[in-house]
């Protein structure tokens, strides 16, 4: 019995079941046209055009009729509006037609971007601590204080509400590579050698612990990544997890490349990227250190003569894995089913670059993707659609060197190095971007609160 056409989903003949559309990967076959418009039609009745028809008595060359906008906000205009203005209005008449479900869902998120793509960041300023060296990792605390580590090895914390505060730490005495935080628990890496690992128990009292790790075990570590009380880092050509934070059994996990990234799927599940362009799949619970491959970057044909290193990993909307890679790739993978190697979304855009350590984050809601890039920019896509939002007004206001003074104008000169980190944290009726690029770490408000959600 051949698949039936059913309305939003796709049939997926690798796996014999039906998913949503919204998830159909990238070259797979869609649904015959006629089926498709009748389902359309049965389920979704034909709404009533929302644009204005030109009336007869309108002539050529007569000024354009004021209208009144119902929404509160939105104030009359005397010209045709911009064309994100008009996206923004065509979505919210559709929001307000439409019944519940997946396209009210999608109609949601066209005015997120579009209010996203209108707004202008505001700079509010650095904050005026003293960095020894270029920062390279940032990770916050909820709405309380954000740690940053910079190439000297030094940890700082910085107050949400007032970055004038903030105060040194602990050194680490080599490069700070990753921070990161699960509840109570922060741990921190450093390059070495030796090569560190620094543990923080807020349920402790705050009492730091440095671990030092010998050349047998891993040395050069690049990554680190705790998940309640397990935590796994990742260094040359080794991956090495502590099962519990505060506890010296460990598992080595030896690899064909160095570990660049690592994302915790969940207690059991650990992916594992490389520079060879591999993404391993490691399952705590299979005894030793067995691991599948998830993907091979390297097998793709790609016009820079760069190696596939895979430099970020993360789980976005419970299964899809985001991958990045130096040589300008980015998008991501379904892990429930292994589909030899096609992406789900590809995120057009992004420039490739030789550094190391680019800032990269997602939003809490998991809708929007940042990054810089091998172009100094912040480029912002959404991870519903894989649309990239226009960086041009981003560019103007975030890069500019000279924006010491609180909330000076934008400028149009251009930021000439690497975003090294990025942190977003929704404050109580804002959404903040922390970026990080040489010794200056600033705070970007990018909207009222609700903005992102």
């Amino acid at each position: 019995m051949p698949p039936r056409d059913l309305p939003g989903l796709y049939w997926d003949d690798e796996t014999k079941r039906y998913f949503p559309l919204a998830s159909r990967p990238a070259g797979a076959p869609s649904r015959p046209a006629s089926r498709t418009e009748a389902n359309v039609t049965s389920v979704h009745p034909q709404q009533p055009s929302n644009r204005r028809r030109r009336s007869p008595r309108e002539k050529e060359g007569s000024p354009p009729r004021k209208r009144q906008h119902a929404q509160q906000g939105l104030e009359e205009e005397d010209t045709e509006p911009s064309e994100p203005r008009n996206t923004v209005w065509r979505s919210l008449n559709a929001l307000k037609e439409s019944p519940l479900g997946t396209y009210r869902r999608r109609c949601m998120h066209d005015v997120q971007i579009g209010k996203l793509s209108n707004h202008t960041p505001k700079t509010e300023g650095a904050a005026r601590v003293q960095f020894d060296g270029p920062v390279t990792a940032l990770c916050a605390k909820e709405n309380e204080e954000i740690l940053i580590g910079d190439t000297w090895g030094w940890l700082y914390s910085v107050r949400t509400d007032d970055p004038n505060v903030g105060k040194r730490r602990f050194g680490l005495r080599t490069q700070v590579t990753s921070i990161s935080r699960s509840g109570p628990i922060c741990v921190a890496t450093s390059f070495g050698s030796p090569s560190r690992l620094l543990t923080k128990n807020d349920h402790t009292g705050g009492v730091l612990t440095v671990r030092e790790l010998p050349i047998h075990v891993c040395s050069d570590v690049w990554c680190g990544q705790v998940l309640d009380r397990k935590v796994i880092i990742g260094g040359r050509k080794a991956a090495v997890c502590f099962l519990d934070v505060e506890k010296h059994d460990y598992i080595r996990l030896p690899r064909s490349s160095d570990v660049l990234a690592l994302c915790q799927h969940n207690k059991d599940i650990t992916y594992m990227g490389m520079r060879n362009g591999i993404v391993d799949r490691w399952d705590s619970r299979e005894p030793g250190s067995k691991t599948d491959l998830a993907v091979n970057m390297a097998e793709r044909p790609s016009a820079w003569k760069m190696t596939p290193a895979i430099d970020y990993l993360r789980i976005v909307h419970g299964h899809e894995l985001v991958i990045r890679t130096m040589r300008g790739e980015l998008e991501t993978h379904d892990m429930r089913f292994l589909r030899k190697n096609t992406p789900l979304l590809q995120f057009w855009g992004f420039s490739p670059t030789i550094e190391s350590k680019l800032g990269i984050t997602v939003d809490p809601g998991e809708d929007f993707l940042f990054s810089g890039g091998g172009d100094n920019l912040l480029h912002i896509w959404s991870l519903r659609t894989g649309q990239a939002l226009p960086p041009r007004d981003v560019d103007t206001v975030l890069f500019s060197p000279e924006s010491q003074v609180l909330g000076q104008t934008a400028t149009s000169t251009r930021v000439t190095y690497p975003i090294r980190a990025l942190e977003i944290i929704e404050e109580d009726t804002q959404v903040v971007l922390w970026m990080a690029f040489v010794n200056r770490l600033d705070r970007i408000v990018l909207g009222p609160k609700g903005l992102l959600l």
